[in-house]
């Protein structure tokens, strides 16, 4: 009796990384994918004994995931649009939807799981999460300056040490933007406690952008959740001071935001845990 090799080809998967730390995200996650033209049906993720979430059977890529030609490459390397939707259960990370294109080939094709082609998907903190220890946070809450309705979905943007970190409006327009500490502006001297006393009166002056253009988003999977590229392709927003203080301060295409080490920092407006915007039209 002859023995028979069955191949089966990991098409898509994903490693997720939470993007205030850069560690992995191995659990609690709920991931699903469905064709983007037909936006279903909704296939589920398998989570790997790796933390990774991989899909098997995506719809019309049954030839591609169980080549009937062992030693060759995927019968056709054409690409089909899908929508992956990542929900974490936990309520740490916002939920988002992404397009990509299957299959993702390795190259040279091997076989999985050792070669399985992984993607990095990168997630973004909800107002919800818990700060872990180390971390810095920026709470507020976007609102349009014309309406006073919130503004969803907008994109923060901060300088840090030269480099940008984000954070994304929930849909009621709340933000917790997580990042690593700044660098220590000023040298730390003394022995404790002299030394921690030092390191809690270290202050930082960031710089905050905003991007929002609701009306360029789009929603093919969820009513609540945007397609992640839309969301990081918004417009610039111009800040505002409240609208109704005397005189009025004029718009600004950035805000400079003071940081203490171990506080919370929440951008206020006149008093008011408020960040207002002129999204862009």
């Amino acid at each position: 009796m002859l023995a028979e090799n069955l191949l089966i080809r990991t098409l898509l998967g994903f490693r997720f990384v939470d993007a205030a730390t850069e560690q992995p995200v191995t659990s609690g996650l709920a991931v699903s994918a469905a064709p983007a033209a037909a936006r279903q049906p909704l296939v589920q993720a398998h989570r790997t004994r790796s933390g990774h979430y991989a899909f098997h059977h995506l719809p019309g890529l049954h030839a591609l995931a169980y080549p009937a030609d062992t030693a060759g490459p995927p019968e056709s390397a054409s690409g089909t649009a899908f929508l992956v939707r990542v929900v974490d259960r936990q309520g740490r990370f916002l939920p988002a939807v992404r397009r990509v294109t299957v299959p993702v080939l390795p190259s040279p094709p091997a076989s999985p799981p050792a070669a399985s082609p992984l993607l990095d998907f990168y997630l973004l903190s909800a107002p919800t999460r818990p700060v872990p220890p180390g971390l810095a946070v920026i709470y507020t809450r976007v609102v349009d300056v014309a309406t006073d309705a919130p503004v969803p979905h907008a994109l923060l943007e901060l300088e840090v040490d030269g480099e940008a970190v984000y954070g994304q409006a929930d849909r009621a327009g709340d933000v917790a933007l997580l990042f690593p500490y700044p660098a220590v502006v000023a040298p730390l001297s003394g022995s404790p406690p002299s030394g921690r006393r030092a390191l809690f009166e270290q202050a930082w002056d960031l710089t905050l952008r905003v991007y929002a253009r609701p009306g360029a988003l789009t929603f093919p999977l969820d009513p609540d959740v945007p397609e992640l590229s839309g969301v990081f392709a918004q417009a610039p927003a111009l800040l505002h001071g409240h609208p109704r203080a005397s005189p009025p301060e004029p718009p600004a295409a950035t805000r400079t935001v003071t940081l203490t080490f171990g506080t919370p920092a929440v951008l206020r407006t006149a008093g008011e845990a408020l960040l207002f915007i002129e999204p862009s039209p």
